[in-house]
């Protein structure tokens, strides 16, 4: 049985931006030895979270800055529930 290799970010934003510039699924898998369905969800991944970030009218490419903004975007989702719990308890 084959063991699980893990592959960095940056590994699979290249991946996805040589499909986007038209390089087949099925040859970036025969030289990278991983999976097409794996690189297809890469690219999936990374089309979400370019779509994500050019909604809120940002261009991204700054990992540090959209390691922020998940960050505020998860207390504020934190806040919301403790602020719900707080209202249970108070009743």
């Amino acid at each position: 049985m084959a063991g699980r290799t893990s592959h960095d970010r940056e590994f699979k934003q290249e991946m996805a931006k040589r499909l986007a510039a038209g390089e087949s699924v099925s040859a970036l898998s025969k030289e990278t030895g991983v999976s097409e369905s794996t690189i297809r969800g890469w690219k999936n991944i990374e089309i979400e979270q370019n779509a994500f970030y050019e909604d809120k009218g940002l261009k991204l490419k700054d990992e540090e800055l959209r390691y922020r903004i998940l960050k505020e975007e998860n207390n504020a989702r934190i806040l919301a529930i403790v602020e719900q719990l707080l209202k249970q308890v108070s009743r």
